[in-house]
């Protein structure tokens, strides 16, 4: 999802309480969450599940903790200071054209070359 959804032919930015508990609740039930460099940088993305009662249902449902996160980044400018990279939780999948290797993260991260 690129942050808008569309019924019948309208769309309009997803922000209500509704659609929060809706992306929470698919957060809880997928294997991956798959973000773009620049929703990235401008939401400057920490833990996908904070709510350690959500982690745990996942858990009970067979999922890790945290799910995979996905980061798609064409030159690997990604802000490396934020709490997806240095809060130590889950996985992080970095699909990139850049030969850069990413500075060492408290939270492990694997580099997928395109």
């Amino acid at each position: 999802m690129d942050g808008h959804g569309s019924i019948e032919g309208s769309s309009g930015a997803i922000g209500s309480d509704t659609d929060t508990a809706m992306l929470i609740g698919l957060r809880c039930t997928a294997e991956a969450l798959m973000v773009g460099a620049g929703t990235l940088r401008a939401e400057r993305y920490g833990r996908a599940v904070r709510d350690p009662d959500k982690r745990a249902l996942r858990e009970e449902r067979g999922l890790p903790a945290d799910p995979l996160t996905i980061v798609v980044s064409g030159r690997m400018e990604l802000p490396w200071d934020i709490g997806l990279f240095t809060d130590g939780a889950g996985e992080v999948l970095i699909l990139t054209a850049s030969e850069d290797e990413p500075p060492e993260t408290a939270t492990p991260v694997r580099i997928a070359r395109l």
